[in-house]
């Protein structure tokens, strides 16, 4: 990519899959108009899955889809490395515009901190439940000496992600709902009017042959997408109340999926015993929201994206939180958000 300066417009750096999805929002907004060059994290499977479809795909958003590269080591020369990288990919396609999904990390405060200085638009788009919690994401203080020692006076230890000095301005689906730290920047909203028709794509048929689900396994009348819990006894408070939801919905007929958390690892509600159906963890809950549109009835999550997008893409669902059965309670700005959005209250 040695002679790419002019050819993109917007250089994207995505890790998840729910990154993916806001991705072709961004390529498809008039506001970032130009090609869009897409770099994906392909460390995890899901990732992995995704990026190679994309770059293949005839049908995808972006101009050009291609993965970090592979880095072996501890995490700080991991770090060094995928910053570098990324630098010199700036210094090469010279875009007129930066997206990230967070800026706490030193690789990536680097990529927005140089883009910056030679001029381009740098943008930190929400990673989620993050930009409307009141939990702070700052690095031990040890842990961010350490990444100044390596890396340089200029790194900030943010508590939100998208607060850094290096992002301009931050993407939000709720712009009015974000917490205090980014409201201190520009936040603009991003519409689903703009989310191309995801399910017709072929990039994401592949993604979804690749873990053995069709669009109609995707279709139901109620959808339950528990968080990792923080104890014990919040995993029995969950799995106790979600049980009776599920057996409730099943006698009366109604067509569920679970879907767990990405790193849980077993159905710890028993929901396959009570006849609900268990959709692949990588499979993310927005490609439930647009297969099942208007059937959908109830979401019922916790932390995390779930009710966030629930409320954006399927706002005629009843949307319910479960945050005091997980123990997450005490979030003040998430609760706050929630309950402005008009999710229920599960107890």
């Amino acid at each position: 990519m040695s002679s790419s300066a002019g050819r993109f417009s917007n250089l994207i750096v995505a890790s998840t899959c729910y990154h993916v999805i806001l991705a072709c929002l961004i390529a498809r907004d008039a506001r970032f108009a130009g090609p869009s060059l897409l770099v994906v994290n392909a460390r995890r499977e899901q990732m992995a899955a995704l990026c190679e479809p994309l770059a293949q795909a005839a049908d995808s958003p972006f101009a050009a889809t291609m993965p970090l590269p592979e880095v072996d080591g501890r995490k700080p020369a991991r770090e060094r490395a995928l910053g570098r990288w990324l630098a010199q990919l700036d210094d090469r396609v010279r875009v007129e515009r930066v997206f990230v999904f967070t800026d706490l990390t030193p690789e990536l405060q680097l990529l927005c901190r140089r883009a910056r200085a030679r001029g381009a638009l740098t943008f930190c788009a929400e990673d989620g439940g993050a930009a409307y919690s009141s939990q702070s994401a700052a690095a031990p203080w040890r842990l961010h000496w350490q990444r100044v020692v390596r890396f340089g006076p200029w790194i900030q230890n943010v508590t939100a992600s998208g607060s850094s000095r290096h992002v301009q301005t931050c993407l939000a689906l709720h712009a009015t709902l974000v917490r205090p730290e980014l409201q201190r920047k520009p936040v603009w909203s991003l519409q689903p009017t703009a989310l191309p028709d995801l399910l017709a794509s072929s990039w994401i048929g592949r993604f979804l042959a690749h873990y053995g689900v069709s669009h109609d396994a995707l279709v139901c009348d109620e959808l339950y997408a528990p968080a990792r819990t923080r104890t014990a006894q919040a995993r029995e408070r969950l799995r106790g109340g979600l049980r009776e939801e599920i057996r409730a919905a099943r006698q009366a007929g109604r067509d569920c999926i679970v879907k767990y958390h990405p790193r849980e690892r077993e159905d710890f509600l028993g929901a396959a015993a009570l006849g609900a159906r268990l959709l692949p963890a990588a499979i993310p809950a927005e490609l439930v929201y647009l297969a099942s549109g208007a059937r959908l009835s109830r979401v019922i999550g916790d932390a995390g994206t779930t009710l966030l997008t629930a409320r954006w893409l399927v706002p005629h669902a009843h949307a319910f939180s479960a945050l005091e059965l997980a123990g997450r309670g005490d979030d003040a700005w998430y609760v706050r958000t929630l309950d402005r959005l008009g999710v229920q209250r599960l107890s």
